[in-house]
């Protein structure tokens, strides 16, 4: 009995130490590590697997989803004329100027859902860095306003559509192409899980959209 007990200590013992290694492994680099896991080329301990995947994010990695049908999609809609990047010369520390621009080129935003996403993924990825440096006045008792209120105040955009367009802002600052794509906001956000299990997961297709090959 104290055997067959040691036993099985042993194999807990084994199975945790192998869900920190890959704990660890994805702390470092998340994407690569739940590419691996996905494709089988990482085991893990199958008895922390819910919890693994959970913790991860594995879950709502949807099996069904085609990443070269979200590839295609994503093509459909994309302007091939390259496009100049000319970012704003701004302070991303600086709360004045920061909210100045925001303020200033909120009527740029297209809104059409045939136009170039680039203006307002720049917008959003101007309205990220003002939304981190109001988190810190925030945390340094410098406001009690929300970021919520402070956005639907000065800038009447609602709290859904900031993370909307926080989301394609950090998209774009990682992945260059975003911004030839020639569709709404609303319409790609559709697809925001399959767009981010994608360039997460598939190597090929995340260097093109970065604009660094060709396919």
């Amino acid at each position: 009995m104290s055997e067959m007990l040691d036993g099985a200590i042993e194999v807990a013992l084994q199975n945790t130490y192998q869900l920190v290694k890959i704990l660890s492994m994805a702390k470092e680099n998340k994407s690569e590590t739940m590419r691996k896991l996905i494709n089988g080329e990482l085991k893990y301990p199958k008895v922390f697997k819910g919890y693994l995947w959970k913790t991860l994010g594995l879950n709502k990695v949807k099996k069904s989803c085609n990443h070269e049908e979200t590839h295609k999609y994503l093509c459909r809609h994309l302007d091939m004329m390259k496009a100049n990047m000319n970012w704003p010369t701004l302070d991303c520390t600086d709360y004045y100027q920061l909210l100045s621009f925001l303020i200033n080129e909120k009527q740029f935003i297209n809104y059409t859902l045939n136009a170039k996403l680039k203006a307002t993924a720049v917008y959003g990825y101007f309205l990220e860095q003002f939304s981190q440096v109001f988190i810190m006045k925030q945390l340094k008792n410098e406001t009690t306003t929300t970021l919520k209120d402070f956005l639907k105040e000065h800038l009447n955009i609602s709290d859904s559509y900031s993370r909307k367009l926080r989301w394609l802002g950090k998209l774009f600052y990682k992945y260059e192409r975003i911004q030839s794509l020639c569709i709404s906001l609303n319409e790609l956000y559709k697809r925001k899980v399959a767009i981010e299990n994608m360039l997460n997961l598939d190597n090929e297709k995340s260097q093109f959209w970065m604009n660094k090959i060709n396919l």
